[in-house]
């Protein structure tokens, strides 16, 4: 037992050096993994904040562009319109000019006519007509020399405001495509910014997968901590059984010596009682004058089993208090006489036994055959006795008693009345206890004790102890 005690507190030992270096494997894995989810939380927080600006500078680059196309598409289209207006008013001023060039040639040439018409005229007439047509013509010629003139300043008057048109449209031509030039520019540029930007997405989202597959491993290796957690508090429970079952095992010892010692001894009563009981079967069989063929007997055996050997394994451990508990097994077999075989003689009927009980009888002692016969009372044979000092007395009484009637009694009426005693109904029997072992060893130290010369008083002493054991194995069984 020491030794199991001592191999068991190795095993212990060397669980709880384990069970602590787990421990502080699963710590140190655990600060590993909160690190590095804290690790992973600031990168991805990062991230968000990278990705936020990242949309803000889109958002307001986008607007921006928003705002510069609708600019120049709105530039445009007031160009567009401005030319168009001039352009209008320019085929329309070359439309009056024309007409204007067309009326002064109708007009010179209805004039050349008219004054062609006059000089023949006047060429008809004479010279009276000749000043009035110079005048005329001095007149004509003015005013159309007056209305040429007005119409060359009218004329430039509108070259100078086409001209003035024209420097304004080229100068809001070139403004505009200069500020087309810088729209392009600030369009390439956000461009590259753009592709730059989109980039940069790519690898931020090549990241978050990363930081995904990462924190999937860490919730596997979260899982796997918890079920080694489970495992280890599992250990220790089992431990802390195994150290109680050790402090039960060690006190295990004591109660088994107390186990052997009682076995020992029963084992040892059963022996004895099993010599004892072949002994009176032998002295029974030689001492019957005429044993009857049909005769049955009713024995009890006992068989003690050994107990079983311990285990001086590691199972030693599960041995419960219980094993405090009687662990001798006991077979009892009883033979029965056949009810279908009839005795020669019938048997003692109640009244016959009451009178047999009433008689008084003078009975001799068992250790000393010189000593007078004592008187005894009635009714002193049956039952069971007081106490242990007085059975002596009672059994050599009823030896005596069994001998006085022999003397009256023929041989058939001893034949049936030993019959009538051995003769028992099928009841339930039970297990004997050891006090039991004790009565039977007290009769039987007092049947060595009776008279050998006399076969009768033997076998009505047998009847007598068959009748003290029988409210130890006679029970009935109400159902």
């Amino acid at each position: 037992m020491s030794q199991l005690g001592g191999s068991i507190g190795q095993d212990l030992d060397r669980f709880k050096g384990e069970a602590s270096r787990i421990v502080n494997a699963l710590e140190q894995d655990e600060e590993r993994i909160s690190t590095r989810f804290q690790e992973l939380s600031s990168h991805i927080q990062n991230f968000d904040c990278s990705l936020k600006k990242a949309v803000g500078s889109y958002e307001n680059i986008g607007q921006k562009f928003d705002v510069l196309a609708g600019n120049g598409q709105s530039n445009q289209s007031e160009t567009i319109n401005m030319l168009q207006d001039v352009l209008q008013r320019i085929s329309a001023h070359e439309n009056k000019s024309n007409e204007t060039d067309q009326q002064l040639q109708q007009a010179h040439e209805e004039l050349t006519k008219k004054v062609e018409a006059m000089i023949s005229e006047a060429m008809k007439k004479g010279e009276e007509t000749m000043e009035p047509l110079n005048s005329a013509i001095t007149d004509l010629r003015a005013t159309l020399e007056q209305g040429l003139g007005q119409e060359r300043e009218k004329a430039a008057h509108v070259l100078q405001a086409n001209e003035d048109v024209l420097k304004v449209l080229t100068t809001h031509i070139s403004e505009q495509k200069h500020v087309t030039t810088q729209a392009g520019d600030k369009t390439s540029e956000l461009q590259v910014t753009l592709e730059n930007e989109r980039e940069v997405a790519v690898q931020l989202r090549n990241k978050i997968q990363a930081l995904e597959q990462n924190a999937q491993e860490t919730e596997t290796l979260r899982d796997e901590w918890l079920k080694d957690v489970q495992a280890i508090d599992k250990v220790r429970s089992q431990l802390e059984a195994v150290a109680m079952r050790v402090s039960q095992v060690e006190n295990c010892d004591k109660k088994l010596d107390r186990i052997v010692e009682i076995s020992r001894a029963i084992q040892s009563s059963a022996s004895y009682l099993a010599e004892e009981k072949e002994w009176v079967q032998l002295e029974i069989t030689d001492r019957m004058p005429h044993p009857a063929a049909s005769e049955t007997e009713t024995a009890c055996e006992v068989g003690t089993a050994p107990l079983p050997p311990l285990a001086e394994s590691s199972g030693a451990a599960e041995i419960q208090p219980s094993i405090k508990e009687d662990a001798m097994s006991r077979k009892v077999t009883v033979h029965s006489p056949d009810p279908g075989v009839r005795s020669p003689s019938p048997p003692l009927t109640v009244m016959q036994e009451q009178k047999r009980r009433r008689e008084v009888t003078q009975l001799r002692s068992i250790l000393k055959s010189h000593a007078p016969p004592n008187t005894v009372e009635p009714g002193s044979v049956e039952g069971h006795p007081a106490r242990p000092q007085t059975n002596h007395g009672k059994v050599s009484q009823a030896a005596n008693s069994s001998i006085n009637k022999s003397q009256s009694a023929s041989a058939t009426e001893m034949v049936a009345e030993i019959r009538s005693r051995l003769i028992q109904h099928n009841h339930t029997w039970t297990f004997p206890t050891v006090a039991d072992f004790e009565r039977d060893i007290q009769v039987s130290s007092k049947k060595r004790q009776a008279p050998q010369g006399d076969p009768v008083s033997l076998e009505s002493f047998e009847a007598n102890s068959r009748e003290v054991k029988k409210p130890r194995t006679e029970h009935y069984i109400e159902e």
